[in-house]
């Protein structure tokens, strides 16, 4: 996979863990997850975040969107069920080409990169997510400690490196985690850190073994930020260090389907990603979907 440029659109809100301490306290969120910070929406729209991260990655790219031959929107939270919110995108971008939605929950960013291989080159994948809403904002709910808000891109070519995939879901937990309509995110914490930590071991274990590799030997993991000690535990099953893997939900919670391009753009953005590495991305989600995919960056 060619990695062609990167971007990141974070909402104007920052929220630390002090300022919602009403709902359960700092110590013991950061505790819990991991988590310090995240950010809310308070004027910015998903679709908005998700053009301002397009433009951001088209600018680290070095190309101007009218070369753009596909953009996949993954989103788990649109401003109305149609148009889609790629239509919305393409407005704020003055793009005039193909585009899709996906709703893969929190695998949403490995599940656009991964149909993105397998359309035109150059495509832009986003993923973005206002996911605060769902939340009820009220003492000892964890949901409303744990979601941030956020978008990220990335502009790739296929490439001719391996790659190897793998996917599925866990119908057992499809209750899990859900907001109902019309309703805010229920969620059984303890069911998804119990079931979380065996899926992504073993999904980027059989990703990377498609490509004669152990976890081990991959120069980048970039997980779905759900919860620090979910990928504390998995960074041990692997045997990585924590310097392969990158971690952002310290900074910006979880973000759900746009956790793993947002900690693609921040790794890029700081100088973390580099041709000629392999790359092994996974994650899980609502339903429960699980998925992971490696590829060298060419």
């Amino acid at each position: 996979m060619k990695l062609l440029g990167t971007g990141l659109a974070l909402p104007s809100t920052e929220v630390k863990n002090e300022d919602i301490a009403f709902i359960l306290p700092s110590d013991v969120i950061e505790r819990k997850t991991g988590i310090r910070s995240r950010y809310i929406v308070s004027d910015e729209t998903v679709s908005q975040m998700a053009a301002k991260a397009v433009r951001e990655a088209c600018q680290s790219a070095k190309l101007p969107i009218e070369d753009i031959q596909h953009i996949v929107c993954s989103t788990n939270s649109g401003e109305q069920w149609v148009p889609p919110t790629v239509a919305r995108v393409a407005r704020h971008l003055g793009y005039c080409g193909p585009g899709f939605d996906i709703n893969a929950a929190c695998v949403g960013s490995i599940t656009a990169l991964r149909l993105a291989l397998f359309l035109p080159s150059p495509s832009a994948v986003v993923a973005t997510e206002h996911v605060t809403p769902f939340t009820v904002q009220q003492p000892g709910d964890w949901p409303s400690v744990i979601f941030g808000d956020g978008a990220g891109a990335a502009v790739i070519e296929a490439g001719k490196s391996l790659i190897g995939w793998v996917g599925g879901m866990n119908p057992e937990g499809h209750d899990w985690i859900q907001v109902p309509k019309g309703g805010y995110c229920q969620m059984n914490g303890p069911k998804l850190l119990e079931s979380a930590i065996p899926l992504m071991t073993a999904a980027l274990t059989n990703a990377a073994k498609q490509c004669g590799l152990h976890p081990k030997e991959l120069d980048i993991i970039i997980p779905h930020q759900a919860n620090l000690r979910i990928i504390e535990a998995c960074m041990q099953k692997w045997n990585v260090s924590s310097e392969r893997v990158i971690i952002t939900v310290d900074k910006f919670g979880n973000t759900s389907s746009a956790s793993v391009l947002m900690a693609l753009a921040w790794a890029n953005l700081h100088g973390k990603i580099r041709r000629g590495q392999w790359i092994g991305l996974v994650g899980f989600g609502a339903g429960l979907i699980w998925e992971a995919l490696v590829t060298r960056l060419e």
